[in-house]
């Protein structure tokens, strides 16, 4: 079975040991991504983090898929605030301070509900949920055990805040022997260019702290492997074009799709927004054709008619259902 794959990276392109890889999602909490958390209380726009939900639901069903170790963190300490040092509880204004009463429940406090991870990045069971009391995901946990149980030496790490946690953890990883591969578009920040600037500062000096993909690099090389192909179920869609669903949440599904010779999806259109990575072959519309790693996303509000002459297969995310024009 194929484990090893190639991944176009910064600062230079390199291989992937799958049966040693897991995804690091940190961070993905309503506390910082909702109206009413510890980030709009220190004065943040929480819609600045909104980008990075997508991607990181992509790397999520994909690791999913591939039956590859998931591993989220949120941040939150004890209520009685016994392991939150005073200089950290002092931080922003009085009243909108850690432990403080929001509208999410106390602000950062475990088992609130603003300590939640938000609905669309949640853990599935078997995979781990690890509290951490402070920025860097293995400062006072049992991450680096519970990695080095598994023999995980490489972690692609994504989430939020891209200046704070995320480099935080990216660093304590670099320094405890990981290969670290930052996930630049399943990332964010509250601050404009912040998540730029983390990105250079990890892959400059030839990669002092690690690499960096986007997620569409990083599904491309993943899905190369063999690993998802033996977990998946085939059903037809239309004639000559099989579906792989890998799950649906309200109205967002992944899957893969696979294009015999010559079949086509007619005439769609797109309810809500439409992305995914070809894995091999080519297809085209009217905008253009389209191969192997390249990433394609129809907006919500398009329409497009696909045909694929010599077959394809893909791994798709849809926001909400197409509706092909012959249906409607």
């Amino acid at each position: 079975m194929k484990t090893i794959v190639d991944l176009q990276a910064r600062p230079e392109n390199r291989q992937l040991d799958l049966e040693h890889t897991a995804l690091l999602v940190i961070d993905m909490q309503r506390d910082f991504l909702e109206e009413g958390g510890y980030g709009s209380a220190l004065g943040n726009h929480v819609e600045k983090l909104a980008g990075a939900i997508s991607p990181v639901r992509r790397l999520l069903a994909a690791f999913r898929a591939c039956g590859l170790p998931v591993f989220h963190t949120i941040e939150g300490h004890l209520p009685d605030l016994s392991d939150c040092p005073v200089s950290k509880q002092r931080h922003g204004r009085p009243g909108l301070r850690i432990g403080d009463p929001g509208p999410l429940g106390r602000y950062l406090i475990l088992g609130e509900p603003g300590n939640d991870p938000i609905p669309a990045c949640r853990p599935w069971l078997g995979e781990t949920l690890l509290p951490k009391p402070g920025k860097g995901a293995f400062t006072r946990t049992n991450l680096e055990e519970r990695l080095n149980g598994q023999h995980l030496t490489t972690l692609i790490v994504c989430g939020v805040t891209a200046e704070v946690c995320v480099q935080s953890t990216a660093r304590e990883a670099a320094d405890r022997g990981f290969e670290v591969i930052l996930a630049s578009d399943a990332t964010a920040s509250y601050l404009e260019g912040y998540r730029d600037l983390v990105v250079e500062m990890i892959v400059s000096q030839g990669g002092i702290v690690g690499w960096a993909a986007t997620t569409a690099q990083l599904l491309y090389a993943l899905l190369q492997s063999d690993l998802w192909r033996f977990r998946v179920l085939w059903t037809p869609l239309r004639p000559g074009l099989t579906k792989a669903s890998l799950g649906r949440e309200q109205d967002w599904e992944a899957a893969f799709l696979h294009y015999e010779p010559g079949a086509q999806a007619p005439l769609h259109f797109h309810q809500g927004t439409e992305s995914y990575v070809m894995l091999s072959g080519w297809q085209s519309d009217e905008r253009g054709e389209y191969g192997p790693g390249m990433f394609v996303e129809n907006l919500a509000g398009t329409q497009h008619a696909v045909v694929s002459p010599q077959g394809c297969e893909l791994f798709i995310t849809w926001e909400k259902p197409v509706l092909f024009k012959e249906l409607v």
